[in-house]
């Protein structure tokens, strides 16, 4: 859930361990299924009161990333994991 919206979709399947997010076998597959959810996704960058609409989901990827970074900055155990 972001500011402008709520994006989810059930897929079929079992919760990802670090173990199984990592695999060759795996993460192509929640690649691909990532990408036709977000092929779903339209913007409507026009709202009728002359003010731009765009999306917050780069914004929120970003901020979650920067997340990822800090936490594998200041747990270097996870790193070799």
């Amino acid at each position: 859930m972001f500011e402008n919206g709520i994006c989810y979709e059930f897929i079929h399947g079992s919760t990802l361990s670090m173990e199984t997010c990592r695999s060759p076998k795996v993460y192509p597959i929640v690649a691909a299924e990532m990408a036709k959810i977000h092929s779903k996704i339209t913007i409507d960058n026009d709202n009728g009161d002359g003010t731009e609409l765009k999306s917050m989901m780069w914004d929120k990827f970003k901020t979650f990333n920067d997340l990822v970074e800090e936490i594998f900055k200041t747990n270097p155990e996870l790193v070799k994991r």
